[in-house]
């Protein structure tokens, strides 16, 4: 599909280190993704829409990044809620887990001036910290 290509070429584009181009992509899936009508409450769109979200968010810096960051982390949280296999949670978990752990580094560097940066890190490490394996291991060595 259109969408699919968009995504492969934004990640191709990432390969070659053109991040602006990149970027384009993943903004011009997403917002393909947006106008399909793509029923929102399926975890094939918000497995795309958190992937996309996060890519973006790694080619972004300061508070643009923290947006997508956290775009991908909602779509994430939503595919949890929609997951209805073992399966499917034990490769979500992680992906969630290391998003939180992504945006807590932002606040460690991009956005470490802002006012609330420490307790906004500390937040988002403790939403790392609470997200458990299938053996109930926390997924982040803390």
């Amino acid at each position: 599909t259109r969408l699919q290509i968009l995504e492969k070429l934004g990640e191709c584009h990432v390969s070659l280190g053109n991040q602006d181009q990149a970027r384009q992509y993943f903004q011009e899936a997403l917002s393909l993704l947006e106008q399909t009508g793509a029923s929102e409450d399926t975890l094939a769109y918000h497995e795309t829409r958190s992937n996309l979200y996060l890519y973006t968010g790694q080619l972004c810096m300061e508070h643009e990044a923290l947006q997508a960051y956290q775009h991908g982390i909602q779509s994430l949280e939503a595919c949890l809620n929609i997951a209805m296999d073992e399966e499917t949670e034990k490769t979500l978990r992680p992906k969630l887990s290391g998003a939180y752990c992504t945006v807590a580094e932002l606040y460690l560097t991009d956005l470490c001036y802002e006012d609330n940066a420490e307790t906004e890190c500390e937040s988002y490490l403790e939403k790392a910290l609470q997200i458990k394996d299938v053996d109930g291991e926390p997924l982040v060595d803390a």
